[in-house]
């Protein structure tokens, strides 16, 4: 698991999103005097899997490529415009005759 996510494509309504902040130790405001427990506290969490610095930042985005892809397609510079994609095509596996 490299971070948490709150939601694919989306961002979680404001009382969700504050409250799995909390809960993974990031934000998290004290209650009654004490701090809630901390789940995780070691990863990343974004609110959106299309914000906070992921796609452009502000949920511009655009999916795909959704086409069979060859693998180094993957690897290439140029091959998504931004750090995080949450669809892309899929590798295509040759089948013998």
């Amino acid at each position: 698991l490299a971070l948490w996510c709150g939601g694919n494509e989306q961002r979680p309504a404001r009382d969700l999103d504050a409250a799995l902040a909390a809960m993974l130790g990031h934000g998290g405001a004290p209650k009654g005097g004490e701090t809630e427990p901390c789940l995780d506290a070691t990863r990343l969490y974004v609110p959106g899997s299309l914000w906070s610095g992921f796609a452009s930042g502000d949920g511009t985005f655009s999916d795909g490529p959704y086409g069979i892809q060859q693998p180094a397609n993957f690897f290439s510079e140029d091959f998504y415009a931004f750090g995080f994609n949450p669809e892309v095509g899929s590798v295509g596996v040759p089948e013998a005759a």
